[in-house]
């Protein structure tokens, strides 16, 4: 399942994207430390221990402002998460308002968000 949580309160946005997982453990990925390409490592591989892999993403800019992803990674990102299991929980937290880009049209499109 992939979800996105936004509000203009940070510090709200966030408690309830972790509420989200009610106390299971889950990966932090933030993209300004991080990066995408971890993102991207991190939603392709397999958990070996667990049975269900969750994962929230914090600093996901690129939802809330025009998109600053080349065409290549905006590809490689909308098959990651089309792709992504159901058992597995994929949350991106943003700050602010979702900007209704073609980015978030195409993830529209391709059945990601709801």
């Amino acid at each position: 399942m992939v979800c996105l949580y936004f509000g203009e309160d940070y510090g709200l946005t966030y408690k309830r994207s972790s509420d989200f997982f009610d106390g299971k453990e889950y990966k932090k990925i933030d993209l300004l430390k991080d990066g995408l390409g971890f993102l991207f490592d991190e939603i392709s591989s397999f958990s070996l221990f667990d049975e269900k892999k969750n994962v929230i993403v914090f600093n996901c800019d690129f939802f809330s402002k025009k998109s600053v992803l080349t065409d290549e990674k905006k590809e490689v990102f909308l098959s990651l998460i089309s792709d992504y299991p159901e058992e597995n929980s994929l949350i991106f937290v943003i700050d602010g308002k979702i900007s209704k880009s073609s980015f978030y049209n195409e993830l529209k499109k391709a059945g990601v968000l709801f």
